[in-house]
């Protein structure tokens, strides 16, 4: 995957640079430290300026501070239902492009998360299959803003 992801450092419409070279922003939303780590890499490799946090509290603290041009948001948290987090998001950040991560697909909290507000939705871990249309989607949401 590091070979892919250099590759696509360079491509400009998928790294997470700006047209004047600055990086976008992301801030990851996951309890699971292993998924933090693996969308760290992806998007740090690309040129993205990441940001992360555990669970929800966290994620609005570093959502306030950073203003991220995307928010990768688990799906499932201990404590939380997503589809809270994601309200609470977007109640306290209007405007801001959420993208759902979870491990598991149902498309009916799926179609209720999109229908909420968020942008996109990516199942984890993000394998090579997936790794250009996440980018891609990021890329695209990090422009609208």
């Amino acid at each position: 995957m590091q070979e892919l992801l250099s590759t696509y450092k360079k491509d400009p419409t998928l790294n997470g640079l700006s047209e004047d070279g600055s990086p976008f922003s992301v801030l990851v939303v996951d309890d699971s430290r292993t998924c933090r780590q693996q969308m760290e890499e992806i998007f740090s490799t690309v040129g993205y300026a990441v940001y992360l946090a555990e669970d929800l509290k966290g994620g609005l603290e570093q959502c306030q501070k950073h203003n991220p041009n995307v928010i990768a948001l688990d799906m499932w948290m201990p404590g939380i239902l997503a589809l809270e987090g994601l309200s609470e998001f977007l109640s306290k950040n209007p405007g801001v492009r959420i993208v759902m991560i979870s491990s598991e697909f149902q498309q009916a909290r799926i179609t209720k998360a999109l229908s909420l507000g968020a942008k996109d939705y990516f199942l984890k871990p993000i394998g090579e299959k997936q790794l250009k249309k996440l980018l891609l989607s990021f890329k695209k949401l990090s422009l609208e803003g």
